[in-house]
């Protein structure tokens, strides 16, 4: 039956996120803490505060806040606004964000300990000096910087600022000296941190915050998606059965010291995810899929006669190719990400 499919991966993800809620609660988006002096203080918001609403985005948990803000950039020119629940009462909440300023060499290391460079920032001073993955970064200044705790602490010492610094390199046993001037990075922020943890509820809280969980997943799915189709996120970012089982792994991986409960959690959190996210990915309007199906349906309600079958099993045929290509192309990035 049409829609079947979909309906029934819908249900399970229901069912078991009732079963995660229950035992561990959901993640209310409550403000935890509001920096001191910050625009956020002066605009009115508390610690306390529960945010439902944030730049017109509907807000549900706490994750759902950590999604939007993920895919959608904070900017300087941005105006932050916010709905939030205080006693009861819903209270509008809007102010210009604050900005960080830091100075940046422009890389990253392979670990914190290690001074190892593992990729270059385009753009920034270290790529432009022609410094490449791999060279390892062994003064600043003359200063000797071994490993990644003194390299913090020299900045502790002497903040990087638009003063040209000389680091010195090692590349293939050979060491090399580049004058560079870190560049400024502005970083706006919001000024408030929120809660992203669990808090025990019951009764029928429990189908509730069950249902809203389906609707997170769902949202993120179509979030996503749109990100794809805009540019925003590549082929890369794409994962199929070699990168799920990967991931089923990892998570598996972290949740061994949090105890038995925790690695069900876990498993079953990822198990929402990929029903939801199935029942999303089969009513897209692709032939092949349900909602390539739809669409048919559809043009001959418009019509009012039938389609062509034949000319409709070829679409279809020709959607169910471009998928398993689709497969083949996301299985082979996956392989690649692991080894």
């Amino acid at each position: 039956m049409l829609l079947q499919e979909p309906v029934f991966n819908f249900l399970l993800a229901f069912v078991l996120s009732v079963i995660i809620v229950g035992c561990i609660g959901y993640d209310p988006a409550t403000v935890l803490e509001v920096t001191e002096g910050s625009s956020a203080e002066k605009a009115g918001l508390e610690a306390g505060d529960v945010i439902t609403q944030y730049q017109g985005y509907h807000i549900d948990l706490g994750k759902d806040l950590y999604v939007y803000t993920y895919l959608n950039e904070l900017q300087e020119e941005d105006t932050i606004h916010l709905k939030v629940k205080r006693d009861g009462e819903i209270k509008e909440i809007s102010y210009k964000p604050d900005v960080n300023v830091r100075y940046l060499l422009g890389f990253n290391r392979s670990d914190a300990n290690s001074m190892t460079v593992e990729s270059l920032i385009k753009g920034m001073p270290l790529e432009e000096a022609g410094l490449e993955a791999g060279d390892v970064i062994t003064r600043i200044n003359g200063v000797e910087v071994p490993d990644g705790a003194a390299y913090e602490k020299y900045l502790e010492k002497h903040p990087l600022s638009d003063q040209p610094v000389t680091i010195t390199y090692e590349r293939n046993g050979l060491e090399y000296e580049a004058e560079i001037t870190p560049r400024e990075y502005r970083t706006p922020v919001t000024g408030f941190g929120y809660n992203t943890y669990s808090e025990k509820t019951s009764g029928f809280n429990v189908l509730k915050y069950g249902a809203v969980e389906v609707k997170y997943m769902i949202r993120t799915t179509i979030l996503s998606l749109k990100e794809l189709v805009s540019g925003h996120l590549g082929m890369k970012d794409l994962s199929g059965p070699v990168g799920v089982v990967d991931a089923i792994g990892d998570t598996y991986e972290q949740s061994r010291n949090e105890g038995t409960l925790m690695i069900w959690m876990n498993m079953l959190n990822m198990a929402v995810l990929l029903s939801a996210n199935l029942g999303v990915m089969n009513l897209l309007p692709i032939p092949a899929l349900d909602g390539g199906r739809l669409v048919f349906l559809l043009a001959e309600a418009i019509r009012r006669k039938p389609v062509n079958r034949q000319i409709e099993g070829m679409v279809h045929f020709a959607g169910l190719m471009l998928l398993m290509a689709l497969m083949v192309v996301v299985m082979y990035n996956d392989i690649l990400k692991i080894f």
